[in-house]
């Protein structure tokens, strides 16, 4: 009975698959804890070296032909008004980002009017009317990061994105009302329990039941992705590629519907491009976004990404989907694919890449030496003893689908392409 009813899901499977190309984007953050680093953008030197540094970045962007969310904080602005001249030059940093048909400048913000190294009194709308000043065009509608939840939100009003569609008033500019259209983030305080989703949807509400529902009055929200999805100084590049790629290869070959819309993100942070207090350009950093534009060209290539700013994903969306009440969002933790490091602790082994083409890498701390491949049939296609821990699975004799690899008592579901 189970292998009938294995076969009946593979097949409904494939009569529904389709072929989703994720809508992708870099995004990118400064934040007023930088100033908590060491780096003052304010200070023409490190000014100058950070805008040496985003150039870079954007060579890189354009060379590829990917799309970039520059999302910024008041600092960072209120450094390109006083280095830049922002508020009378049209080659400031941020107006001629925003004006390249690959980036748009986003404000990023999270107000604090508690004195100390991260005050801030600027809210949204306060962003919006400073990046104005810089001479971008009017209207920039995205919020670029928010917390989609919080344990103190002292001022409503400014912090509660719920009331925003119907617009925000500037708390440190009060005679500016700002009104945004679409929600990207969908953080928390410390990054302890963010929504990570694939999708576009209107949020209801502001706990982690209600933000994945859909409210048809509410703002758009365009989900990020995975959380791990983020390149820093850290990073190995090739893991996260990887990562990422399995999730879009599920999203690319995964059952469809005509709500189905995936969309995903990696972000980067501007404090990770300097060293030594922001006063020398860390070239490690900006060769890992380079490696990793490198490497993201082969999914564009293969048509299986579609690069997108914010406001175009919106837009390609609302002409798919003008009925408010259509909405699509899957979370990534119902997605389990590659190795998963809780799994492989808690059922001994795990697998990578998923999909695979013409071998698979199995890691097996079972004990149990035997591993055996199952076709959508229920019958052993392959078997191998393995002798380490981690072991290639030649698959080139199978043919593209779906199969198990049992060791133990533990199965995994993996795609042969």
């Amino acid at each position: 009975m189970k292998k009938l009813l294995l076969f009946v899901f593979f097949t409904i499977s494939i009569l529904n698959s389709a072929q989703n190309p994720v809508h992708f984007r870099l995004h990118s953050h400064n934040e007023i804890q930088d100033n908590q680093e060491g780096i003052n953008y304010t200070v023409t030197a490190t000014y100058n070296l950070i805008k040496s540094a985003l150039t870079q970045i954007k060579d890189t962007v354009v060379k590829y032909q990917a799309k970039w969310n520059m999302q910024v904080e008041s600092n960072f602005i209120k450094a390109c008004l006083i280095n830049d001249n922002a508020f009378s030059s049209s080659t400031d940093f941020l107006q001629a980002s925003d004006s390249h048909s690959l980036i748009e400048v986003d404000p990023h913000g999270h107000m604090n009017t508690t004195q100390g190294f991260n005050y801030n009194p600027n809210n949204y709308a306060d962003l919006a009317h400073l990046l104005d000043s810089c001479g971008l065009t009017p209207a920039r509608t995205n919020v670029g990061g928010f917390l989609y939840k919080d344990t103190d939100w002292s001022n409503p009003a400014s912090e509660d994105w719920t009331t925003w569609k119907n617009g925000l008033v500037g708390n440190a500019y009060p005679g500016y009302t700002w009104t945004p259209t679409t929600l990207w983030g969908g953080g928390t305080p410390g990054h302890t329990n963010d929504f990570n989703a694939f999708g576009v949807w209107r949020p209801a509400g502001t706990n982690s039941v209600t933000f994945g529902q859909n409210a048809s009055g509410n703002l758009i929200n365009i989900g990020n992705g995975c959380k791990k999805w983020a390149i820093d100084d850290t990073t190995n590049i090739t893991a996260l590629y990887n990562y990422l790629s399995s999730y879009i290869n599920y999203c690319y070959s995964a059952p469809t519907t005509t709500a189905t819309f995936y969309t995903a993100s990696a972000t980067m942070n501007f404090r990770g491009f300097l060293s030594n207090n922001g006063s020398t350009i860390y070239t490690p950093m900006i060769d890992s976004v380079s490696k990793f534009l490198r490497k993201m060209n082969t999914l564009k290539t293969a048509g299986k990404i579609v690069y997108e700013n914010l406001t175009e994903t919106r837009t390609n969306w609302l002409a798919l989907h003008s009925v408010p009440t259509e909405s699509f969002m899957i979370q990534c933790v119902n997605i389990v694919l590659g190795v998963n490091e809780n799994e492989i602790t808690e059922k001994g082994f795990g697998i990578y890449p998923n999909p695979a083409t013409d071998q698979l890498n199995v890691l097996n701390t079972t004990g149990n030496p035997l591993i055996n491949i199952y076709d959508h049939k229920g019958v052993i296609v392959k078997s191998q003893n393995v002798e380490l821990q981690e072991v290639k699975i030649d698959l080139k004799e199978l043919s593209p689908g779906i199969y198990y690899i049992k060791c133990g008592n533990a199965y995994r579901r993996f795609m042969k392409e």
